[in-house]
């Protein structure tokens, strides 16, 4: 089921990027051909849209070698964050060769800059709109990950530790399994009878 979910919310992500792709591109050139005062139309708007959707590949290409379509669930803001603007520097880096090696020269670089600024600003926008609605469905108890922790060594206190105080990862602790040796009542708050191949359940 998490598994679905998370397909359903990489193509919904791929889906929004094509749309926020367009959008930055049509405020861009408003913004670049009717608000500002030397903005002389050189290139029709299909012209000026071509190297854009050319580009929507390459946005793709780059998100996916940059991570930002796998789960989130831990993954801190700013690696994200970082992830978008290394992809729009690198994606108007390579469009800005391409418009060279075609001699394009008519072509407004100023729209291009305010395209990149904005695409920035607006995938960033949305992807913290989408971790604030996944947070507040995990502390409802939505889409969460139940998990067995094995042992009670140190590793496995750091690890419930962690879960406690990021209830926004979403994984849910269930039970413990431990050794037979194991004398305590119990581990990090979760109680445990210790016999082999008992496991118990902390929603009991």
């Amino acid at each position: 089921m998490i598994r679905e979910n998370q397909k359903y919310l990489n193509r919904l992500q791929v889906f929004l990027d094509l749309i926020i792709i367009l959008i930055s591109f049509l405020i861009a050139y408003y913004i670049r051909f009717y608000q500002m005062d030397d903005g002389i139309h050189s290139l029709t708007f299909q012209q000026n849209l071509r190297p854009i959707l050319l580009s929507i590949p390459l946005y793709l290409i780059f998100y996916n070698l940059f991570d930002i379509y796998s789960t989130r669930r831990t993954k801190p803001l700013h690696v994200e964050i970082s992830a978008i603007i290394k992809t729009n520097a690198l994606c108007g880096i390579l469009i800005m060769v391409g418009l060279f090696i075609f001699k394009i020269v008519d072509y407004s670089r100023k729209s291009l800059g305010l395209f990149f600024v904005i695409n920035t600003i607006l995938t960033i926008c949305t992807r913290l709109v989408i971790r604030i609605i996944l947070k507040k469905y995990r502390r409802k108890g939505y889409n969460l990950k139940h998990c067995l922790v094995i042992g009670t060594t140190d590793s496995s206190a750091r690890f419930i530790d962690k879960v406690k105080k990021n209830k926004h990862w979403g994984y849910n602790i269930v039970g413990i399994i431990t050794s037979p040796l194991n004398h305590s009542k119990k581990f990090k708050g979760h109680p445990y009878k210790v016999w082999p191949g008992y496991i118990y359940d902390s929603r009991e």
